[in-house]
């Protein structure tokens, strides 16, 4: 594999950004009220999970994480309590999904902002095994544009993101975004380290009235004006944007139990790890809880029955048998059975 000296450039330091300013609409009414990237699994949320990972690549020394005006409050708070000196937010002027600029724009914005020698680029709704330190290594070995790739398994899936083919020294040779009809299960993972050359040339890309959106137009573009490589991973990659993804996530994630000291389980009440029990939540038998479920501060439950689900903050579930849903805080469920639904903050959901 080709590789050059890489100390001219300034090689070695990194900006992150991380790319939170999305409106989540398939996973409404939920992420109305909560940006999806602060979604929990486990005990963590969705963007803890992306945020730790970078914080272990020594190269980056910012984290820049470019979010909505209408979520800008939820962040700010998170970013609080994350206490980390390396973390920013960049706030977009947007209230609505209407508003936003594209995907591809929006990175552009950024790296206008933040100048850096080279970036690692990131979506905050994915959850994968990658390591990036490794991943970085590799492209400071190359000194080009690297994009993560993952053997997705389906070409049916395969035909909601960019196809990719490699050549036998690593390098991509062909790029398609969303084929109607997939050529390979190899995809783009949506995680780039990007030199900051190659990033500018964004600019270009969009004076000459290119797609603003997803991100492969622009890398197939690129890729017939200079060299990019691919970088395979083996593990686990999800694109967090359904219900059906985020408890895919959930399950592949979340494999140990934990149950907060200070909640109340009374006499005929059953956990099937694994459970995630946050603090507050009394529950009172019968009930069974699990596996894959997640219980977040001060859920009361009682004569429940809930399987691979997350039940968020504050909510009170009576007399109920719940399977693969979301249901949001404040909520009042009782004497009703479904599974595969989201339920929105502050809803009251009473059978007979």
């Amino acid at each position: 594999m080709e590789k050059t000296i890489l100390l001219d450039r300034g090689m070695g330091i990194l900006k992150a950004l991380v790319l939170a300013g999305g409106y989540a609409t398939r996973l409404w009414p939920i992420t109305k009220e909560i940006p999806k990237p602060l979604l929990p699994i486990g005990r963590k949320t969705i963007i803890d999970h992306l945020i730790d990972k970078v914080l272990e690549v020594e190269e980056v020394e910012e984290i820049i994480v470019s979010i909505n005006k209408r979520f800008a409050p939820d962040f700010e708070e998170w970013a609080k309590s994350k206490g980390c000196e390396k973390l920013k937010l960049n706030v977009e002027e947007t209230f609505r999904e209407e508003e936003e600029m594209g995907a591809i724009r929006a990175r552009w914005t950024l790296i206008e902002e933040y100048p850096a020698n080279d970036y690692l680029i990131l979506a905050a709704d994915n959850l994968f095994s990658l390591d990036l330190k490794h991943f970085v290594g590799f492209y400071k070995t190359v000194s080009k544009t690297v994009i993560a790739l993952f053997d997705i398994g389906r070409l049916d899936i395969a035909s909601r993101y960019a196809n990719v083919t490699l050549d036998s020294g690593g390098r991509v040779r062909k790029m398609v975004e969303k084929p109607r009809e997939p050529y390979s299960s190899l995809i783009s993972t949506g995680i780039y380290a990007i030199p900051r050359e190659s990033a500018k040339r964004i600019k270009e890309y969009l004076d000459e009235g290119n797609s603003p959106d997803a991100p492969g137009y622009f890398f197939s573009w690129l890729l017939n004006k200079e060299e990019i490589y691919g970088y395979i991973f083996e593990g686990y990659w999800f694109d967090i944007g359904s219900l059906d993804t985020y408890l895919d996530a959930f399950r592949k994630v979340v494999v140990d139990s934990y149950v907060s000291k200070d909640t109340i389980i009374e006499e005929g009440v059953k956990l099937r790890d694994p459970v995630v029990i946050e603090k507050g939540c009394r529950i009172r038998g019968p009930c069974e809880i699990g596996p894959h479920v997640y219980l977040g501060k001060g859920v009361e439950l009682e004569k429940a029955d809930i399987v691979d689900s997350v039940i968020l903050d504050n909510t009170k579930i009576v007399g109920a048998e719940i399977r693969e849903s979301i249901i949001g805080r404040w909520c009042l469920i009782e004497k009703v059975s479904f599974g595969k639904s989201i339920i929105g903050d502050c809803t009251k959901l009473t059978g007979k």
